[in-house]
């Protein structure tokens, strides 16, 4: 397992989405949004909102490239990652 620190975000371009109720972006979808979705270019190097472990990294299809952080207070952090074609 990778350790990982706290850090701050640099050069976000955007918040695509905000945490709550929302207009379902697919069919299918919810309409009330669990997190946020900050937009950022290619290449950009992504920092854990807090210190923890890495517990789980891999595609999960509509999800996304998920990785799951488990935090030093034992709580679960879940980024996930989407590549949009330009």
């Amino acid at each position: 397992m990778m350790v990982i620190s706290y850090g701050q975000l640099h050069g976000i371009s955007r918040i695509n989405s905000y945490f709550g109720r929302r207009v379902a972006p697919t069919s299918g979808a919810s309409t009330f949004h669990k997190g946020i979705d900050i937009g950022a270019p290619e290449g950009f190097d992504f920092v854990a909102c807090s210190d923890g472990t890495i517990s789980f990294a891999s595609f999960l299809g509509g999800g996304g490239y998920t990785i799951t952080l488990t935090a030093s207070d034992k709580t679960n952090r879940r980024n996930k990652i989407f590549l949009l074609p330009l």
